[in-house]
């Protein structure tokens, strides 16, 4: 069953203004089970990817990549199933994973 998601920009449910994202508003429907638990996480800067391959391979690029542009990790990685694995082959698992960055230090490239 798909995730559905309805976006509008202030308090108009009709309007959508794509060059002030920070006036944004959403809600998802998501399919759940009987039992829910709810995380509300702060607006935060992130990096994230989208792989096809090992997850220890890909924890490792994140972390490097951060690192490499004078970030450090403010929380832990998140990941995203983009499919499901109760009934998708192994090798055509699709995981994004995030993690909160703080600023870059010493002005390193973003």
């Amino acid at each position: 069953m798909p995730i559905e998601g309805t976006w509008w920009s202030g308090d108009d449910r009709l309007a959508f203004d794509l060059h002030k994202p920070g006036g944004w508003s959403w809600t998802l429907a998501v399919p759940v089970p009987d039992t829910v638990r709810l995380v509300r996480r702060p607006a935060q800067r992130v990096a994230w990817l989208v792989h096809h391959e090992e997850l220890p391979v890909a924890y490792v690029a994140l972390l490097e990549h951060l690192r490499e542009r004078g970030h450090e990790p403010r929380a832990p990685i998140v990941e995203t199933y983009l499919n499901d694995p109760t009934v998708t082959e192994p090798q055509e698992l699709v995981t994004r994973l995030a993690v909160a960055m703080d600023p870059a230090v010493g002005g390193g490239p973003d």
